[in-house]
């Protein structure tokens, strides 16, 4: 995901125009904004989808993710007769990201911006080749050849969170911070939510790192959070890092736990590990490609999740108890059915309401989220 810090405030600038288009429905069409022209990659037995990733293949998080949704992708539609060539660019900045979503467009038939930080430059690359179909992850609204599609990465943090609430032993979980946006907020909300129904004298400590992609300054915002007591790690920095910490830590007769995001993390921790929220991208990526081949691709704005098998948990470690990893499982069968994981009464981490008792936040609510917890320990800035 994005390497620069985007804060609250630019942030929701751009925020309230794409309210309207954020929906519990799992994908909202906008018509045809495509008239007039046939999409390149109709009626192809042999299709480019280029890829553009804004971290190393090799994070073993986010972009990681994305890419092993490319390759299954890839094999899913060989089986059924097309052949996809699918170029990817890595390491792409906010900088770069126009340059390179149109390097691909020139032989591509579809393009994948995978990062928030891509969604301006994909809106400003894609009219200037209206037979190419463009999607871009977590961007706020489609554009007229440009679609965006997102997790409810909220779903898997908040069971996660459960389990962290319930192994804690000194009542201090530690939370790396990365870029602040009503989706980390939002995320890193659901976490704390879950481990403060599990255990209600849980508090959480965070480091801003200012950034998806740095392990440096994972490693040493790890390291100071267990410094002020924290016996749990996790956060939405984009590699394994908390788990290497506290696998480190745990060789040298510490007790300190962690929890992974975005991919199976569980062989960096053989010890350390409890659970990891993971993502599968490649449903989405075999639906879309298959109706640009078809000629039926329509931008529009799609979420996932659990329902849907794109969002979801490892297996939790044996070193859990089982009653807890009983409990967290049936929940998780519950939000596939029905996503009411911000239920009221909640209030924020200075006291105010924010969610009524008897209501349940609506995805517009969520999508402006700039507020933390009741249980986190700091404020955003």
């Amino acid at each position: 995901m994005a390497q620069q810090v985007v804060t609250r405030r630019s942030f929701l600038r751009g925020t309230l125009g794409g309210l309207a288009l954020w929906s519990a429905a799992p994908v909202l069409g906008f018509g045809n904004h495509r008239a007039g022209h046939v999409l390149r990659g109709a009626g192809k037995s042999e299709i480019t989808a280029g890829f553009v990733y804004v971290g190393p293949v090799g994070d073993f998080g986010w972009t990681f993710q994305h890419d092993l949704g490319r390759q299954k992708m890839v094999e899913t539609l060989a089986a059924d007769g097309v052949a996809v060539n699918a170029p990817f660019r890595e390491l792409v900045g906010s900088a770069d990201a126009e340059r390179v979503a149109r390097e691909l467009a020139q032989t591509s038939d579809i393009v994948f911006t995978t990062s928030f930080d891509h969604w301006e430059p994909t809106l400003v690359a894609a009219p200037d080749f209206p037979d190419v179909a463009f999607e871009n992850a977590t961007g706020l609204r489609p554009g007229p050849n440009t679609g965006v599609y997102i997790i409810r990465f909220s779903q898997s943090s908040y069971l996660t969170g459960l389990v962290a609430g319930a192994m804690t032993q000194s009542n201090v979980i530690g939370y790396l911070m990365p870029v602040q946006i009503p989706e980390t907020i939002r995320v890193f909300n659901a976490f704390v939510l879950g481990a403060r129904q599990s255990n209600p004298e849980v508090s959480v400590k965070f480091v801003n790192i200012g950034a998806f992609f740095n392990p440096g300054l994972a490693d040493s915002g790890s390291r100071a959070l267990v410094d002020q007591g924290a016996d749990i790690l996790t956060g939405q920095e984009d590699s394994p890092t908390t788990i290497t910490v506290a696998q480190e830590l745990q060789d040298q007769g510490q007790n300190v736990f962690a929890i992974g995001y975005n991919s199976d993390e569980s062989a960096f921790g053989k010890d350390a590990h409890l659970v990891s929220s993971i993502w599968d991208w490649s449903p989405f990526y075999v639906e879309r490609v298959r109706q640009v081949v078809a000629g039926t691709w329509q931008p529009s704005f799609y979420i996932s999740g659990l329902a849907e098998n794109t969002a979801d948990i490892t297996p939790i470690s044996d070193a859990v108890p089982q009653a807890v990893r009983d409990s967290v499982n049936g929940r998780r069968a519950e939000i596939t059915t029905f996503d009411d994981i911000f239920s009221g009464p909640i209030r924020d981490n200075e006291g105010n309401l924010r969610i009524p008792a008897g209501q349940i936040a609506t995805d517009e609510d969520l999508l402006r989220m700039d507020w933390l917890i009741e249980g986190i320990e700091g404020q955003l800035g």
